[in-house]
């Protein structure tokens, strides 16, 4: 079964977004996830070269160079392991999970992405948890010892050691003035 994948889609209106365009398009899919859709047939190259400008003017990137590929697969994996609730991730540790999903040997895909983000998949994480914390800080729902516990750390201390160092703000420093301070996940 054909499939496209997309880079910058972050999260669930991305993907409406792009089952919009295919639908516009009249083009077929079976599924459609962050990153990626299963279409029923092959793209002509005419819809192939329109889906990408459409794509292309809402921020979006058809992406057809395997190596891009992948590096956009680890990143929606992490997006979704940092952006699901804890209770609801694999049992699995981070590294097994990527392997396992990605259907290659973690020490590999580190080195990899590595190379070609000049940041380690750890560093990438961190980021991303960084965002989700602020995110998580101004919907103001949980306490910091919760949005630690959601981000896998063991403790509010080491959550907020990393922001500060990360933002430059406390947790509590930035909930008094987020505003501004937020980052598209698309620009990590």
């Amino acid at each position: 079964m054909p499939e496209i994948r997309v880079k910058n889609m972050v999260c669930h209106r991305c993907v409406l977004v792009l089952k919009m365009l295919l639908d516009q398009a009249h083009i077929s899919y079976s599924e459609v996830e962050m990153g990626y859709a299963k279409l029923d047939q092959e793209l002509s190259p005419e819809q192939q070269k329109m889906l990408a400008h459409k794509l292309e003017d809402l921020g979006f990137e058809l992406l057809n160079d395997e190596n891009k590929v992948l590096i956009e697969s680890i990143k929606v994996l992490l997006r979704k392991w940092v952006f699901q609730k804890a209770e609801q991730r694999p049992l699995l540790n981070l590294s097994e999970h990527l392997s396992k999903e990605l259907k290659r040997d973690y020490s590999g895909i580190s080195r990899f992405f590595s190379a070609v983000e000049g940041l380690t998949i750890e560093k990438y994480l961190k980021k991303l948890k960084v965002e989700r914390a602020k995110e998580l800080l101004v919907y103001d729902r949980l306490s910091l010892s919760e949005i630690a516990h959601e981000l896998d750390y063991a403790n509010a201390s080491y959550l907020t050691a990393l922001f500060k160092k990360e933002t430059g703000l406390s947790p509590k420093e930035f909930k008094q003035n987020h505003l501004g301070h937020r980052k598209s996940l698309d620009e990590i």
